[in-house]
C-alpha cells in the first residue's frame, strides 16, 4: 500500500504536473498563497486584503500568469521600438535652402536669404525639418545615438546572472515586480534627462529591470505549462517581441508629434504601474 504521506502528495500547478511551486522557491498551496477567503481580520472595509485575495486567485491559475507576462514583454519592447522611432530618435538639423528660382542664394549659418544684388523676385525657403528629438535636442553625433540604443544590453547582461541566482532562494514572482519596478523608474527618469550621460545612465537600468523578467518566464513555462504546450506558451510570449517593436514605433511617433518625445516615457512608466502592483499583490 502507498505510503499516506505520498497519496497526498500532489503539486500546485494546473497541468504542469511537476511538485515545484508557481515562480517560488518556497512550497505554497492554492488555498494560502494564490487564492483562499481572506482573513477573518480583514473585515469586509478592507479594500486592500480583498484586492489581495483577488490578485492570488487569478496568479492561481499558470494560464493567467503567463498573460501577465506577454503583457510585461509587450511593454518592454514597446520602449525598445520607441527609443529607435523617428519621433523619439529624431535628427540633427536637416533644413537645406532652396531658391524658388535659380539665382540669389545665400546660406549663411543656417539662414537662407537672397543675395543684396539678385532681383527682387528672387525668393529662398527652407525645406527639412528642424532638430527634434533626444538627437536633436542633446545634439549628439551618430556614434552617441547608436550607444543610446544599445545601452540596455549593458544592464542585461549584468542583470540577468543576478536575477538568476537569486531565483534559486527567492519569490520569483517578487523579483519580478522588483525588476518592473526598477525598469519603471529607469523608464520615467528616461524623460527628465538632459544630455547623452544621463540618458545613457537611463537605458542601462532600464535593461536591468528587463533582465528579471528574461530570467524568471523560461524558468516558469517549463514548470506550469502543461508538456504538451510548452513550446506554444513560449510562442506566446515571444510573440511580444515583434508586435511590441512594431508598435513602439508608431507610439513614439505619435506620442512625439502630439506631445514631446519625453512624454513616450512618462507614458510607458504609466502603463507598466498595474502590472507592478499586480506582482506584489499575488
Amino acid at each position: 500500500m502507498e505510503p499516506r504521506g505520498q497519496r497526498r502528495k500532489s503539486g500546485n500547478m494546473e497541468g504542469g504536473g511537476s511538485n515545484r511551486p508557481l515562480l517560488s522557491s518556497n512550497t505554497h498551496s492554492p488555498s494560502n498563497s494564490y487564492g483562499g477567503e481572506p482573513s477573518p481580520q480583514a473585515g469586509e472595509g478592507d479594500k486592500r486584503a480583498a484586492t489581495a485575495t483577488w490578485a492570488r486567485k487569478i496568479a492561481s491559475k499558470p494560464h493567467n500568469m503567463l498573460i501577465f507576462f506577454t503583457m510585461a514583454n509587450v511593454l518592454l519592447y514597446l520602449d525598445r521600438g520607441a527609443i529607435a522611432s523617428a519621433g523619439v530618435n529624431g535628427s540633427l538639423d536637416t533644413r537645406t535652402c532652396v531658391p524658388v528660382n535659380l539665382c540669389g542664394l545665400e546660406v549663411s549659418n543656417g539662414t537662407c536669404y537672397a543675395l543684396p544684388n539678385s532681383p527682387p523676385e528672387t525668393k529662398c525657403t527652407m525645406q527639412g525639418s528642424p532638430r527634434h528629438g533626444f538627437q536633436g535636442d542633446f545634439d549628439l553625433n551618430g556614434a552617441q545615438d547608436g550607444w543610446l540604443q544599445s545601452m540596455f544590453l549593458v544592464g542585461l547582461l549584468v542583470a540577468s546572472p543576478c536575477f538568476a541566482f537569486a531565483a534559486k532562494t527567492k519569490d520569483n514572482i517578487r523579483l519580478c515586480g522588483l525588476g518592473l519596478v526598477l525598469w519603471s523608474v529607469a523608464v520615467l527618469c528616461c524623460g527628465f534627462t538632459f544630455d547623452f550621460w544621463s540618458l545613457a545612465l537611463c537605458r542601462t537600468f532600464v535593461g536591468i529591470g528587463e533582465a528579471a523578467l528574461i530570467t524568471i518566464v523560461p524558468n516558469f513555462i517549463d514548470t506550469c505549462a502543461p508538456p504538451t504546450q510548452k513550446t506554444k506558451w513560449l510562442a506566446v510570449f515571444c510573440v511580444a517581441i515583434p508586435s511590441g517593436t512594431a508598435l513602439g514605433y508608431a507610439y513614439g511617433g505619435l506620442v512625439a508629434y502630439l506631445l514631446h518625445w519625453r512624454f513616450a516615457f512618462f507614458i510607458e512608466g504609466a502603463m507598466m504601474m498595474p502590472l507592478m502592483a499586480f506582482a506584489f499583490l499575488v
